[in-house]
């Protein structure tokens, strides 16, 4: 089920489509990662389907909605409060991935298992500790913060946006603040990356395309070959072969759509990377997260 939800992910990532949104939460569910499988569940319930959309898909929709109770009840609730500095002030992270202060007090969905809590601030000594919650459980966890006994203050984690480190700090003195050296190497592996993806796009979009036009064509071929005495059966196959054309090409559209953007960011990022830094007196850097990415920096 490791290797399922890998795929599951990956193809969701090329292509959307509820059921394999379906088929991902269920192979977090069996592996434990129970608030991914919500996660999953939740985006197929709210997924907005017409009449036209295929069978699949709102059979899928179907399942999600009866599945997610289930898993609900398995998510564990962690409540993180800390004392010392004010919540504004610090970072968090449970198991090594930083989360957003705002949920200090709050709540906090996590598998179950053992989890460690870990927090920071200037001028305190971090603090950390570890907490096991069972399927459904609700625990809390309280760290207090003292001050650094040197008097120096620590160095806190950079801010974070969605998890994805960045910062707007200026440079420093003697450094290029402009896009260089070995941002310069990423903006370039990002757009190779991009371009990649982009390629990825177009073909799975040229692919449905041509699978849409041959469903199509089969469609047209039948009709003509019953008109205007065909029966129910033939008819039903009409249908089928109609809906799954237009599904084929609504497919196609996307994916070239998905295939422009891709080329789009490479072009973009290429272009920053290439740029005269000594003259920018700017800092661009990209940032990904998990399917998304984009560019962070003073301009």
């Amino acid at each position: 089920y490791e290797e399922a939800a890998d795929y599951f992910a990956r193809a969701e990532g090329i292509m959307h489509a509820p059921t394999l949104l379906l088929h991902l939460a269920r192979s977090y569910v069996k592996i434990g990662r129970y608030v991914e499988a919500r996660e999953a569940y939740i985006k197929v319930t709210r997924e907005a389907l017409d009449a036209r959309a295929p069978t699949a898909f709102h059979d899928a929709q179907r399942a999600a909605k009866a599945e997610l109770p289930s898993v609900e009840k398995l998510i564990a609730r962690l409540t993180i409060s800390i004392v010392g500095p004010p919540p504004n002030a610090v970072q968090v992270s449970v198991d090594g991935k930083p989360v957003p202060t705002q949920i200090i007090g709050v709540p906090l969905p996590v598998d179950p298992g053992t989890h460690r809590v870990e927090v920071s601030a200037p001028g305190f000594a971090p603090a950390s500790r570890e907490v096991a919650l069972k399927q459904g459980e609700s625990g809390s966890v309280s760290l207090k913060l003292e001050p650094s006994s040197d008097g120096a203050a620590t160095t806190a984690p950079p801010q974070t946006n969605g998890g994805t480190p960045f910062s707007g700090d200026p440079a420093p003195a003697g450094t290029d603040p402009g896009v260089g050296g070995d941002e310069g190497r990423g903006m370039r592996i990002g757009a190779y990356s991009s371009f990649g993806f982009g390629a990825l796009g177009v073909g799975l979009g040229t692919v449905f395309l041509f699978q849409g036009l041959s469903d199509q064509d089969s469609a047209d071929k039948r009709f003509s070959e019953c008109d205007p005495d065909c029966t129910l059966v033939q008819q039903q196959e009409i249908g089928s072969l109609d809906e799954d054309a237009a599904s084929k090409k609504t497919l196609a559209v996307v994916s070239y759509g998905i295939g422009a953007a891709g080329i789009a960011a490479g072009v973009t990022l290429l272009l920053l990377s290439n740029r005269d830094s000594s003259s920018s007196g700017r800092t661009v850097r990209p940032y990904f997260m998990g399917t998304s990415g984009g560019v962070v920096g003073r301009f």
